[in-house]
């Protein structure tokens, strides 16, 4: 479900009901989160993968192949870009109230839309589900003009 889909559906609760319902209603999306992750199969879990290590047998690992979070962070693209957005997210607040406090209002305003704009630009750019390739365009042309 998606966050949109999720804000109409506390407004309308909050409308009807009052504000309280918002709160039982996150806590019950918590639950739901926990439940799906509990429904995950163990066996489902690549341990090496989620470790940090490619192909690496556990046996025969050089002090270069341990698991690093760093290593992990600079190689995996869209975790570094959600940790960009998350360090964006939590630094908006200081950097609003900094801007409020030496320019006003409108100021703060226009620079966190621009900053949010350059962001949604920057993640439509650099993240791979939203890359076109090639051979994606050439698969989705070959399939059209073969159906059509």
């Amino acid at each position: 479900m998606s966050i949109a889909a999720i804000a109409g559906i506390a407004r309308r609760t909050a409308y009807w009901f009052g504000p309280v319902v918002v709160f039982w209603l996150l806590a019950a999306m918590a639950l739901a989160s926990i439940a799906a992750t509990l429904s995950i199969s163990p066996a489902a879990i690549d341990r090496q993968l989620a470790r940090g290590l490619d192909d690496v047998a556990e046996e025969h690992r050089t002090p270069r192949d341990r698991p690093s979070g760093f290593r992990v962070l600079l190689t995996c693209k869209p975790g570094a870009i959600a940790t960009a957005t998350g360090l964006g997210g939590a630094l908006s607040t200081a950097v609003a109230g900094f801007i409020i406090v030496h320019a006003g209002y409108s100021a703060a305003f226009l620079s966190l839309a621009a900053i949010a704009c350059a962001g949604l630009i920057g993640y439509c750019a650099l993240m791979p589900e939203t890359l076109r390739t090639a051979t994606t365009t050439s698969h989705a042309s070959a399939s059209a003009s073969h159906n059509g």
